[in-house]
């Protein structure tokens, strides 16, 4: 009976290397480096066809340009290669909506100017932004109205709940006469109001969006 054939080695030595020049690339499109991190990225397919993630680097490439049709192509032969990556199926999904809004737009024509109802607006740019400055501004007015405004009612009423209490409190807590009139059950109640304002403002203040990231500065591709 023959024996049974040897299974081939992996080549760590060379998947080393590739990792190498896949973490260059990587670093070359942070900074803007388009062209040498798309040579980069060809260099490592040219000698493995089905490294999914040098497929990925280059859909990000690809999408930091505005080919989004290259993009799509590539993130779905990493997908191919790699079924179930979160990461290039994110990717490929934000990039078939901006080619979807690519195309209506030359569709539309002048006409697309004057719409509101961008596909990309819908998939919370502009309006995320707007949202967040008015629940900033609400948490300033009261804590709590700004989460309330956001779709946080719970929070929202909780924190508002807390305010209008201690306001209460202030009003029928028991005062002193001259220096001492503020007295110690004063200063507690003031200070979990103004945790309580705080708290309601920062809180508010994190659901804003990241600033728009230019794509020398993009960590892969954000879109």
């Amino acid at each position: 009976m023959p024996p049974p054939p040897e299974r081939p080695r992996r080549d760590y030595e060379a998947e080393e290397e590739a990792g190498r020049q896949l973490t260059n690339a990587h670093i070359q499109l942070r900074r803007g480096l388009s062209s040498e991190a798309e040579s980069s990225v060809r260099r490592i397919l040219a000698a493995r066809p089905a490294d999914a993630g040098a497929w990925e680097l280059l859909g990000d490439i690809e999408a930091s340009r505005g080919a989004f049709e290259a993009a799509s192509t590539a993130y779905q032969a990493a997908l191919s290669f790699k079924p179930g990556q979160v990461s290039a199926e994110a990717k490929f999904g934000r990039v078939t909506l901006r080619q979807a809004e690519q195309q209506r737009k030359a569709k539309l024509g002048v006409a697309y100017a004057s719409s509101d109802a961008s596909l990309v607006k819908l998939s919370g740019g502009d309006d995320g932004r707007r949202n967040a400055r008015w629940s900033v501004f609400g948490s300033l007015l009261c804590p709590g109205l700004g989460q309330i405004v956001s779709g946080q009612i719970v929070k929202g009423a909780a924190l508002v709940g807390i305010f209008l209490v201690g306001l209460g409190l202030l009003a029928i807590l028991p005062h002193g006469t001259g220096r001492n009139y503020f007295t110690p059950s004063f200063w507690i109640v003031s200070a979990i109001l103004t945790a309580d304002w705080i708290y309601a403002i920062a809180d508010a203040a994190q659901a804003a969006p990241t600033k728009n990231i230019s794509p020398a500065e993009k960590d892969g591709w954000q879109i």
